[in-house]
């Protein structure tokens, strides 16, 4: 069990001011058996009336629209964190996590290369054939920023053999569920990155984290913010502006330290 201090904020900048900006945000962490959040607190510039409410996967969405000119936006989440992965959550699966979606679909190149690999892993056992395809991801793909977008989907990120962590995850959700194992994706926090971070969860009478990207567990090191069939069930942050097009930039910072 670790108690984590955390911090998250995503600071937009709109090349043009805009009149109208509404946004639904996939910012504030999960509270479940295995996770419990204290010292909640939201932020926002300009500041801006929001709502709460609940997706369809169990996610907390926070919601608003600002009507003045802007042309900065930013919104922060800081708290504290009991992180225990070893409180096993059982609740079962959605249908859905068995099959593909439209960022996992796998293409030609890509179950040929399953076919291939899934004679090296002789195991019936869930999760270490979870691992097996954990390990292969991992050794198949190298880690370079800026080489793909949020709209890569898993075929093209195996074309490349490059990506970050949402490619990684990406990548093994498609080879588990060629495999027929019920998976889903992680959007969160953690202390290996300064930004955000995604992984992988399967079922096998509970559900297990794994991180491809670093080829481990998920553990008490990890923060929860949002699960669902991909990066799009997970998308942290969605908008729409309303104003004269205009380039924007992004930059996105976290930090967490650990409470001894």
């Amino acid at each position: 069990m670790k108690k984590i201090n955390f911090t998250y904020q995503t600071q937009l900048d709109i090349g043009t001011s805009v009149n109208i900006h509404c946004f639904a945000l996939r910012c504030v962490p999960t509270i479940d058996s295995q996770q419990r959040i204290s010292n909640l607190k939201l932020n926002f510039v300009p500041a801006v009336r929001t709502w709460t409410n609940t997706d369809s996967f169990g996610n907390t969405v926070v919601s608003g629209r600002y009507d003045q000119p802007h042309d900065k936006f930013v919104y922060s989440v800081s708290g504290t964190a009991v992180v225990c992965r070893n409180n096993a959550l059982r609740e079962g699966y959605l249908p859905c996590y068995k099959y593909q979606s439209q960022m996992t679909l796998p293409n030609d190149e890509m179950k040929e290369f399953y076919q291939q690999e899934k004679q090296e892993c002789k195991s019936v056992s869930i999760t270490e054939r979870a691992l097996f395809w954990s390990q292969t991801v991992n050794s198949l793909m190298s880690y370079e920023k800026y080489s793909t977008n949020v709209k890569t989907t898993s075929a093209i990120a195996f074309s490349y053999k490059k990506g970050v962590c949402q490619d990684y995850s990406h990548l093994l959700l498609s080879f588990l569920r060629m495999d027929g194992i019920a998976c889903r994706y992680v959007a969160g926090l953690a202390f290996c990155d300064g930004e955000t971070h995604s992984w992988v969860e399967f079922f096998d009478s509970k559900w297990i984290g794994i991180d491809p990207t670093n080829n481990c567990h998920a553990n008490d090191d990890y923060i929860v913010l949002s699960r669902g069939r991909d990066f799009v069930d997970c998308s942290i942050d969605r908008g729409i502006l309303f104003g004269v097009s205009s380039a924007q930039s992004q930059v996105v910072t976290s930090s967490l330290e650990e409470i001894k």
